[in-house]
């Protein structure tokens, strides 16, 4: 994938092993999407059968939530603003 300007692009690809065990605490990424409204992009997304281990909820850094591709890879999802 890659932005409309070109400055940034993202390459998936298969995972070649198992998924590893899911951590005992709050699911975290690397890769982090920005939206603006995350309870709507929540909704929208949910609704296209997209699967989120940690739906949106408040940390000490603002809103926040978690989902994942068919292939278990997690990306996180956050407003672009502070709630």
């Amino acid at each position: 994938m890659r932005t409309p300007d070109g400055a940034v692009t993202i390459v998936l690809s298969l995972r070649h092993s198992e998924r590893p065990a899911a951590p005992e605490r709050l699911p975290t990424s690397n890769i982090m999407f920005y939206c603006d409204d995350l309870a709507r992009t929540y909704e929208e997304l949910k609704a296209r059968g997209v699967q989120f281990p940690q739906p949106p909820v408040a940390q000490p850094f603002g809103w926040w939530s978690l989902f994942q591709d068919t292939e278990g890879n997690r990306f996180a999802l956050t407003p672009r603003e502070a709630s």
